[in-house]
C-alpha cells in the first residue's frame, strides 16, 4: 500500500485522517480517504470515500465503544460493477447506485441491529434493477421486514423472520426467469410459506411455470402445490403436473405425483412407454413403513409388466429393506429384484426369466435385432465408499441374430447357446464368456483383472491377464456393421493372448483370413481371393499382410503397426499391385496399379511411390 495519515490532539480530543490506495493487502485496487473526530468514548466519521470497483462509495457516520459498542452510519455509493467483488459477480456485469443506513448497538451481550437499503437501482446484464429491504436483528434473530427486488420485469420478494423458529413468506414472479437468474429461461410464478425450526422446516408452497429451461433440465409447463418437511417427511403433501418435460436426455410427455403421508402415486408417460408407481404406508418416528403396491409399464416396444404382488418396504435413516419385488410380461417373462441397505452396505440381486433379448435393440447397430431370450441372475454388494462384490451370470438359450442385406431382405445368424459369468471379490475380478453357432462360429474368451476393484480402477497400473479364441465361417453379420459391402464370405480364426496395463496392453497372438469375397454394388466390384495374415509377438508390434483380387489384377499390403497409443499407434504400409479393378460402373471403370510406400504417425501421412492407372 502507498498512502499518508495523520493524527492531531489528544487522548481527550482528536482528529485522525487517511489516505492510500489499499488499506491491506488482498483489497481491490481502489484509493480510501477518511477524516473523522475522536475521544474515549468513539469516532465520528465525517467523510470516508471510496474510489473503487469503477464506482464511488461515500459514507459518514459514528462508532462508540463507551458505555457500549454501537454505531450509526449511511452509505452511498455510485457506478459500483459487482463483477468486481461478489462471489458469482461475473454473471452480473453492470452498474448499480445504492442509498442504505444502519444502526445497532451491543445490550446485556445481545446485538440490536437495523439496516436498510433505501434506494438501490441501475443495471445489471443490461436489465434494469430496482431494490429496496428493511433488515434487523434482535434476541439472536433475522428479521425481514421487507425485500423487494425487480429486475427488467421480474421480481422476487421475501418478509418474515428467520431464528431458531422461521415464519419466512416469499414469493417469485417471473415473466422472464433470465431477469432473475442467469442460467435459467421460461416463465415462473411462485409463492409460499417456510415455518418450523432449523432442524425441522415445513415448506409450504404454490407454483406455475411454462418454458423452463436450466443447464439441460426443460420443462414445457409445471404447476401445483406441495406442503414438505424434508428433514424427516413427517408432514407431506404434494400435488404436482408437468408436461413436455426433458431431462437431460431423457424425453418423457408428462409427470403427475400426489402424495401425502400415506399415499404416493406416480404417473409417467413418453412417446413409447407409461409408467404407474403406488405406495402406501405410514411414516413413523424411524422413517417410512408400507408396501409397494403397484408398479407397472405398458410399452409397444418393450412390452407390458406388471407387479406380480405387492411387496414390503421399509425406510429408515440406517437400512432400507424390502420384499423381492417381481415383475411378469405379457410374453411371460419375468424379472425380480431386491434392494437391501445396512449401514453402510448395499445389497441387491437380480434375476431375469426368459428376458426378450429384442428389448436390448435401442444399444445394437441400427436394424440388427437379436431374436431370443436370456435367463440371467445377478447378487452384488457395494461396502462404501467403492468396494463392490459379487457375481453376475447371463445364460442364452438358442436364438438368432437377424440382419438386414441388399434391398430390404434380412438374413439370420442361430447360435445354439451361450453363457457370460463375471465374478467380483477380494482377489479381483474374472470374466469369462462362450457362444456357440449353428454354423460352427464359435467365441471363447477369459479376462482376469488381479486385485481390481472396479468402482475405482487405475487403467494405468491396473494389471490384466486375457485371452479370446474366435472362429467364423459365415462372415455374413458383419454386413450389418459395415456400410456398402454385401456378400461377405471367408473363414476367419483368431487367438490372441493379453498381458501389461489395462492402458498399455501387451498383445501376442494370430489373425487368419482365408478364401474372403465381398461385392460392392455402388462400384460394381467383386473382391475375391482375400487372404490375411497378421500377427503380435507381445513386444509393440503388429505385422500384417493382405492379399486380395479385382477384375484381372491383384493388390497386396504388407505392413506393421506399433502398438502404442501414446505415439498414436506409428504405422508403415507398402502396397504394390497391377491392374487392380477400384471401379466398375458405366461411368468409370478404372484399374490401378499401386507402387506406394506410406508411414502415419499421429496425424501426419507421409505417401512415397507412384499409382499406375492404365488406359
Amino acid at each position: 500500500a502507498i498512502g499518508s495519515g495523520w493524527v492531531e490532539g489528544n487522548i481527550h480530543q482528536y482528529r485522525v485522517g487517511l489516505a492510500t490506495d489499499r488499506p491491506w493487502p488482498h483489497a481491490p485496487p481502489s484509493f480510501w480517504y477518511a477524516a473523522a473526530d475522536g475521544n474515549l468514548d468513539g469516532l465520528k466519521f465525517h467523510s470516508l470515500r471510496v474510489l473503487a470497483l469503477d464506482g464511488e462509495s461515500i459514507a459518514k457516520g459514528q462508532l462508540n465503544w463507551s458505555p457500549q459498542l454501537s454505531w450509526k452510519a449511511q452509505m452511498n455509493t455510485t457506478d459500483i460493477d459487482p463483477v468486481s467483488f461478489l462471489p458469482m459477480g461475473a454473471q452480473w456485469p453492470g452498474k448499480v447506485n445504492v442509498k442504505l443506513t444502519s444502526n445497532g448497538r451491543f445490550e446485556n451481550g445481545q446485538l440490536i441491529a437495523d439496516a436498510e437499503i433505501n434506494q438501490l437501482t441501475g443495471t445489471l446484464r443490461g436489465y434494469p434493477v430496482s431494490a429496496r429491504s428493511r433488515l434487523g436483528w434482535r434476541n439472536n434473530g433475522l428479521d425481514i421486514h421487507s425485500f423487494d427486488f425487480h429486475s427488467g420485469t421480474s421480481n422476487a420478494s421475501a418478509k418474515g423472520r428467520v431464528s431458531e423458529t422461521l415464519k419466512l413468506n416469499w414469493s417469485i414472479d417471473a415473466s422472464n426467469l433470465a431477469e432473475l437468474f442467469p442460467q435459467a429461461k421460461g416463465q415462473l410464478t411462485a409463492m409460499g410459506l417456510i415455518t418450523g425450526t432449523q432442524d425441522s422446516p415445513v415448506i409450504d408452497a404454490t407454483f406455475n411455470g411454462n418454458s423452463l429451461n436450466l443447464r439441460g433440465y426443460k420443462i414445457g409447463s409445471i404447476n401445483g402445490a406441495l406442503n414438505v418437511n424434508p428433514i424427516n417427511w413427517q408432514h407431506i403433501n404434494i400435488k404436482l403436473t408437468a408436461n413436455t418435460l426433458n431431462l437431460k436426455d431423457y424425453a418423457l410427455q408428462s409427470l403427475n405425483i400426489d402424495a401425502d403421508s400415506h399415499r404416493l402415486v406416480v404417473k409417467a408417460a413418453s412417446e413409447t412407454a407409461t409408467a404407474h408407481v403406488e405406495l402406501n404406508g405410514a411414516v413413523n418416528a424411524n422413517g417410512w413403513r408400507g408396501q409397494i403396491e403397484q408398479a407397472s409399464i405398458q410399452s409397444q416396444r418393450f412390452n407390458d409388466w406388471q407387479l406380480m404382488a405387492p411387496a414390503r418396504l421399509d425406510i429408515t435413516k440406517q437400512s432400507i429393506e424390502a420384499d423381492t419385488l417381481c415383475w411378469r410380461s405379457n410374453q411371460e417373462a419375468s424379472v425380480c429384484g431386491s434392494l437391501q441397505r445396512k449401514n453402510k452396505a448395499w445389497l441387491s440381486r437380480l434375476e431375469m426369466n426368459k428376458f426378450p433379448l429384442k428389448l436390448l435393440s435401442p444399444w445394437l447397430p441400427p436394424d440388427m435385432k437379436l431374436e431370443g431370450l436370456t435367463n440371467s441372475s445377478a447378487e452384488l454388494t457395494l461396502q462404501a465408499p467403492d468396494r463392490l462384490l459379487g457375481q453376475v451370470r447371463i445364460e442364452l438359450p438358442p436364438g438368432t441374430v437377424s440382419y438386414p442385406l441388399l434391398e430390404g431382405e434380412r438374413d439370420h445368424w442361430g447360435y445354439r447357446g451361450g453363457k457370460v459369468e463375471v465374478v467380483i471379490s477380494e482377489s479381483g475380478m474374472e470374466a469369462t464368456s462362450e457362444i456357440a453357432m449353428d454354423n460352427g462360429d464359435h467365441f471363447l474368451g477369459r479376462a482376469v483383472l488381479p486385485g481390481a476393484m472396479p468402482l475405482a480402477l487405475n487403467l494405468e497400473t491396473q494389471p490384466v491377464q486375457a485371452s479370446a479364441q474366435l472362429k467364423i465361417i459365415d462372415m455374413g453379420i458383419l454386413e450389418a456393421i459395415i456400410p456398402e459391402v454385401y456378400d461377405l464370405r471367408g473363414e476367419a480364426k483368431v487367438n490372441f493372448n493379453a498381458a501389461g496395463t489395462l492402458a498399455q496392453p501387451r498383445l501376442s497372438g494370430q489373425a487368419h483370413l482365408l478364401n474372403g469375397a465381398l461385392r460392392i454394388p455402388r462400384l460394381g466390384l467383386t473382391i475375391d481371393q482375400l487372404r490375411l495374415e497378421s500377427q503380435s509377438d507381445g513386444f509393440g508390434k503388429l505385422h500384417f499382410q493382405l492379399d486380395g483380387h479385382s477384375g484381372e489384377g491383384n493388390l497386396a499390403i504388407q505392413g506393421q503397426t506399433i502398438m502404442d497409443r501414446g505415439a498414436g499407434w506409428p504405422t508403415e504400409l507398402n502396397i504394390k499391385g497391377k491392374e487392380f479393378l477400384i471401379s466398375n460402373i458405366p461411368e468409370a471403370r478404372v484399374l490401378a496399379s499401386p507402387d506406394l510406400r506410406i508411414k502415419i504417425h499421429k496425424y501426419v501421412i507421409d505417401i512415397q511411390g507412384d499409382v499406375h492407372l492404365p488406359n
